[in-house]
């Protein structure tokens, strides 16, 4: 309705909303073109219907080897209608290149699907929809897990056991580039019929979704063309996106020339200058470079003609645009590291970093701490490197047994930059010698705290980025139960007012840390990021949570800390142990674009492509330190594994983690502190592939979402220099001692599934789009079980109970006021119509986080003094008061003892 009352626009599809339905919606372009994707993202789409309870209706694609023009291929997933499509085959986004044109008499044979139609329903997602719209990615998931499916009874559909699998390892030697062969990562690679380089998208036997985007050319340049200047242009804010016509009225539209202005000091007669193109895209167009002056120019004088390319220019391989070399500047007091982007300067002998010079900013770091109040502070000196390309220095603390109060440590703490790179490294080789006197390390970790007047800007991932309290505001607000949290009654943004501020609102788990910072508020604005390019270093395996960014403004990047685990991830070294321990390196990336004035993710967008980068970059080939180890000193294991859960098909451990720990018992890789992890996603099939493993001695470990228990291997791993280790398939068998009669929640390391309260009213709430998470990290939560179950405990009946909506998220005592606690007692209610004596009835539990708690369970008498069974004093992780659906994991199976007398319902 909304789309026939509103203005058509410049083609039928795209119509502007005048008299919308939903009034906020006016002033909107609706064009199903919006909501295409490529098809290697298109797995799960659909929508939420406002009934109540919610309904669900998704469409799951598990596969994309029927569709045509794979991966990059572009169509339309759902749009107004509402209309919910599976597209095999279309002519979007490519043109007549992707109609199935047939000769005359060809014959042709092709298997499309199957798809998924899935339907879910939550009465929690009347308030948040997002709910099932992570239940729907859980299920795709599982589908695309499953693949190729078993039940379709076709013969044309091809099963498992009849086809193959192709693995291998793809490197780029960009040799004009880079000396390096790197790893061609991020990148796709697939199989398609015969053809030459690149017929694969031809092959058919989102910010750009806004509409009028190209229109905005001949408002930026109503006369006079692009002009890019190589020495001074950023083709971030300088390069229109697409080359495009320009319209001069009444549907007529003019060819449009972008001149490249460069300068070559020295031209070589003898030498060949190509430039190269790389189009994304072109409709209706012919590019034309018209010479000496490198004018590019758009012939085709209709309305969508446009180009969309990448330019480089080159000189027999070598690029021609010279950077600036990498300098040491060394005073008595302090060295700065320049590289014509970006100064650091250090103090002597100290090693702290005193100010970061960036994008005209002077110093991008607060100068109100005293150098006493920054950690480790070294004291000697040292270049390690000092080259054009590359700069190294060393700051070292060595420990002195007649200084009692400094820790027992040495550290030789590195700062590393580059050239051409906007930003500097820096890692650490800790170590104990023989003989040292005993000592417990509960932090080890890189901070770094920035102008508060200038950024304010935060983000942590995709959704979790949002405007932050000043410093002030917390020194103005009210302290709650602990002095992390502070509720705002007097900030300085007055919007944020009656907000708590908390730093672990901002932890995240280790797997998912890899990039986080701030974006000022200057003109043009910068990105501070820190980069952890891998987690081999850190404590506590991919779920241990720690703190990223919080108010301050702070950026830290953690290696040991006991947040979220408590005692257990302390280091504890005993009399005499020796140790030692690379760590890092980790990368403070810069950038700037004026354009994120009014767009902050554009830096952050900008920060994740460069984490990207480093990522792949791992291990570095840079870090002069003989202790850090290089790739050509590192092993790879790999393998598949899957799942026995009491079924009769071995299913993959689709999703699931995998990981080389120091051997210990299992699930003891989430306790482990001391040593190197190096883990994995497993893939859909289940195989996994562990690379740059350092030689050692390891157990192997898994964990499997929505799997009880924990995956270790039987033997150990030996991994050695060069080695690649094939481990073939391998079984797990969770815990489980027969059929399971009832079972509440998902095992899954987190309280994510069962019911979240919302938090107390006096307290307003920071929304984030569509991000699960934050729903944890709210105050004062836990508080609401008393409000809940004031007087009564939680009930949950087997069969008729739902986990989402009658299962309180954690198991908390009872305030009863005046600060005093009193402990709860929570029945399940179930009914075993036929109990054989002769058979063992086992209760598993899977608790996701403990803190200072007992938990007794007893059966069928309540009131029985000695519980049946009791897990003793457990937890220190803090994890409930702390906001995080999950601390350290704590598997715990129970097993009536003889002489129980079962009943028909307990």
């Amino acid at each position: 309705m909304d789309r026939k009352k509103g203005q058509v626009l410049d083609y039928k599809e795209a119509i502007l909303l005048v008299d919308p339905t939903n009034s906020d919606l006016k002033g909107e372009v609706d064009d199903k073109y919006f909501y295409a994707s490529d098809n290697k993202d298109g797995k799960v789409y659909g929508w939420v219907s406002s009934t109540n309870p919610p309904f669900g209706f998704w469409m799951i694609n598990p596969s994309n080897e029927y569709r045509i023009g794979e991966p990059f291929r572009q169509d339309l997933t759902t749009h107004v209608g509402p209309t919910v499509l599976s597209i095999f085959v279309s002519t979007h986004y490519a043109g007549e290149d992707l109609a199935i044109k047939f000769g005359q008499g060809e014959q042709w044979k092709k298997v499309i699907g199957p798809v998924f139609v899935y339907l879910n329903s939550n009465a929690a997602a009347k308030a948040n929809p997002s709910i099932l719209w992570k239940d729907a990615k859980k299920r795709m998931n599982q589908e695309a897990a499953s693949w190729p499916y078993e039940f379709p009874v076709s013969k044309d559909y091809i099963k498992s056991n009849q086809r193959g699998t192709v693995s291998g390892k793809l490197f780029v030697n960009d040799r004009f580039i880079s000396k390096h062969i790197v790893p061609a990562s991020n990148a796709y690679i697939g199989l398609a019929p015969l053809g030459e380089a690149g017929s694969w998208q031809r092959e058919n036997k989102v910010r750009f979704k806004q509409y009028g985007l190209w229109k905005q050319y001949s408002v930026l340049y109503p006369k006079i063309d692009l002009v890019y200047n190589v020495e001074t242009s950023k083709y971030s804010r300088d390069w229109f996106y697409a080359h495009v016509t320009r319209k001069i009225g009444n549907n007529t539209y003019k060819a449009t020339t972008w001149k490249i202005i460069f300068n070559l000091a020295n031209v070589s007669n003898a030498s060949n200058y190509t430039l190269q193109l790389a189009l994304a895209a072109a409709s209706q167009a012919e590019l034309q470079n018209m010479g000496k002056n490198m004018q590019l120019s758009l012939l085709y004088v209709v309305e969508f003609a446009m180009v969309a390319f990448t330019l480089l220019l080159v000189v027999d391989g070598r690029r021609l645009i010279e950077t600036p070399l990498v300098r040491l500047d060394i005073q008595t007091n302090q060295v700065t590291m320049n590289n014509g982007i970006v100064n650091v300067t250090l103090s002597i002998p100290y090693g702290l970093v005193t100010s970061i010079s960036y994008g005209g900013v002077n110093n991008l770091l607060a100068t109100q701490n005293v150098e006493k109040n920054r950690g480790f502070l070294g004291n000697s000196f040292e270049v390690i490197m000092d080259t054009e390309n590359q700069a190294e220095i060393s700051f070292k603390s060595t420990w002195n047994a007649s200084q009692s109060d400094e820790l027992p440590l040495n550290s030789d703490l590195r700062f590393v930059m580059l050239r051409d790179t906007p930003g500097f490294y820096t890692y650490a080789i800790v170590e104990r010698l023989e003989g040292w006197p005993l000592v417990y390390i509960e932090n080890l970790r890189v901070v770094f705290k920035l102008q508060q007047d200038m950024f304010h800007y935060m983000a942590i991932s995709d959704e979790r980025q949002r405007i932050m309290p000043m410093p002030v505001d917390r020194e103005t607000g009210k302290v709650l139960d602990y002095k992390e949290a502070v509720l705002l009654t007097k900030p300085t943004n007055p919007n944020l007012k009656g907000e708590v501020d908390d730093k672990y609102f901002y932890a995240t788990d280790n797997k998912d840390d890899r990039v986080h910072g701030w974006v000022s508020s200057t003109n043009p604005p910068v990105g501070f990021w820190m980069i952890i390019p891998n987690d081999e270093f850190r404590t506590g395996g991919p779920y241990k949570q720690d703190l990223t960014s919080h108010v301050g403004p702070t950026v830290l990047s953690i290696f040991v800390s006991r947040h979220f685990a408590g005692d257990d991830l302390v280091i504890k070294f005993q009399q005499g142990e020796p140790w030692k321990k690379v760590i890092g390196p980790v990368f403070l990336y810069l950038n700037s674009n004026s354009s994120a004035m009014d767009n902050p993710t554009i830096l952050w967008d900008d920060a994740k492509r460069k984490m990207n980068q480093e990522v792949a970059s791992w291990p570095y080939d840079f870090p002069v330190s003989e202790e850090y180890i290089k790739s050509n000193q590192r092993g790879m294991v790999r393998g598949q594994l899957l799942v026995n859960d009491s079924t009769t098909t071995l299913v993959p451990a689709s999703n699931g983690y995998i990981g080389l720990a120091p051997p210990g018992d299992v699930g003891s890789w989430q306790r482990e502190n001391k040593g190197y992890q190096f883990w994995t996603k497993i893939d859909a099939m289940g195989n996994f592939t562990i690379e740059n493993v350092i030689s050692s001695t390891y157990n192997l470990y898994a964990t499997v979402p929505g799997i009880i228990g924990d995956y270790k291997y039987t033997f150990d791993v030996q991994v050695t220099p060069g080695s690649s280790i094939e481990l073939g398939s391998l079984v797990y068998n969770p815990p489980r001692n027969g059929a399971t009669l009832w079972e509440i929640g998902v095992p899954d390391r987190t309280a994510d599934e069962f019911f979240v309260p919302m938090p107390p009213p006096e307290f307003n709430v920071h929304v984030y789009q569509n991000n699960f998470e934050s729903i944890f990290r709210q105050y004062g939560l836990w508080e609401q079980y008393s409000v809940l179950y004031p007087e009564n405990d939680l009930v949950y009946n087997v069969g008729t109970s739902n986990y989402s909506k009658d299962w309180f998220f954690a198991h908390v005592t009872r305030n009863i006021g005046n600060k005093t606690y009193v402990s709860t007692t929570w029945k399940i209610i179930f009914n075993l119509e036929i109990v054989d004596n002769a058979s063992n009835y086992t209760l598993q539990m899977a608790l996701a986080a403990a803190q200072r708690a007992e938990l007794q369970v007893r059966f069928n008498n309540e009131k029985v003094v000695e519980p049946h069974f009791t897990t003793g004093k457990i937890g220190g992780d803090n994890a409930i008061e702390t906001w995080a659906h999950s601390g350290v994991a704590l598997p715990t199976n129970f097993s009536p003892y003889p002489g129980l007398e079962p009943e028909t319902s307990g």
